[in-house]
């Protein structure tokens, strides 16, 4: 065995020694209590007659040592109530934390996620990308020499700037065609109304003047549900994985519990940053100042989680399938 799988052997003991301990606290507190009632039983005692005051003995032992017993022995009961307090009130920060991250998601987030999502996904560099299947294992280093092993090709990630270059108009064209459907789900009365209202157009977000005055009309997409979003697609990106990293510095940082946001939040994640996993590993080609760590580190996280709930899912329904449609026995 090499230096690094002792390294590996020794940090997954570790883990190990600290899951065990971290589960069993409880229950290490309380033999810990029985043990230590027991050793007054066992320890040698003093019974000299020779003492000038008076002593008070119970089961042959005198009070003062009962009482120093007791002492001790209340010392595991008073760290675990402080434990468990302690514990508590970090829990109920996190969930407080986690609140606020599916709020911020549900507000913002999910809406560019999606619209990132399909835009890849009807978009030319789907056929190149194939990232609708959910092979979301594939990537956990997010850098260009993954990609190369992932796609079996050496010169994909310069084949997928070129691509990229190509179809950066039709990213666009995409993306505008979504906004005009976020529009179309009006009836046709409010929608007159919707567009007849005055449009505040942030030169610095949205478009240049020049690009105002080119596309005028293209100033309707953004209202109402719009109106938050930037006018190019790659802007949108940035900005989406800006808002994913800053999220996912509170998960890794373990300052909030990723069981409390999972459930609710993990497929829109996965599938998204499955979709940008080629940008981002791009984006990537400097191994010593990596982008993106906190996105990386939680996605892998969650993707460890997905598959094993999969497994699980499949052991259930192969169980459920075998009470279903038992074998009929040959005579």
């Amino acid at each position: 065995m090499n230096l690094e799988g002792i390294e590996k052997l020794k940090q997954k003991i570790k883990e190990s020694i600290k899951e065990f301990i971290s589960r069993y606290k409880y229950i290490i507190l309380i033999l810990i209590f029985i043990l230590l009632v027991l050793l007054i039983f066992f320890f040698e005692r003093d019974e000299s007659n020779l003492s000038e005051s008076q002593i008070i003995k119970i089961f042959g032992i005198t009070l003062e040592n009962w009482l120093q017993w007791i002492t001790i022995v209340t010392i595991p009961y008073g760290a675990g109530w402080a434990i468990y307090q302690f514990e508590k009130g970090i829990s109920a920060k996190k969930q407080e934390k986690a609140t606020k991250i599916a709020k911020e998601f549900s507000k913002d987030i999910i809406n560019k996620c999606g619209i990132v999502y399909i835009v890849y996904k009807n978009s030319s560099l789907n056929d190149l990308l194939k990232f609708d299947e959910k092979n979301y294992n594939d990537f956990k280093f997010f850098n260009t020499d993954e990609l190369r092993e992932i796609y079996k090709d050496d010169n994909f990630p310069s084949k997928y700037e070129a691509t990229r270059e190509r179809v950066i108009n039709e990213l666009d064209e995409i993306y505008h065609e979504v906004l005009r459907m976020n529009i179309n789900k009006y009836d046709e009365e409010q929608k007159d109304d919707i567009l007849g209202l005055k449009v505040n157009i942030k030169n610095d977000k949205v478009m240049s003047v020049e690009e105002v005055h080119r596309k005028p009309n293209e100033k309707e997409l953004f209202i109402l549900q719009n109106k938050e979003l930037p006018y190019h697609f790659t802007d949108l990106e940035s900005e989406l994985l800006n808002k994913l990293e800053y999220i996912c510095m509170d998960i890794s940082s373990k300052a909030t519990d990723s069981r409390y946001i999972y459930q609710s939040l993990h497929q829109m994640f996965l599938r998204t940053v499955r979709a940008l996993a080629v940008q981002m590993s791009i984006d990537n080609k400097n191994f010593s100042d990596k982008y993106y760590v906190n996105i990386i580190h939680v996605y892998n996280e969650w993707t460890n989680r997905y598959m094993k709930d999969l497994k699980v899912e499949k052991r259930k329904k192969e169980k459920i399938n075998k009470i279903l449609n038992p074998k009929v026995k040959t005579v």
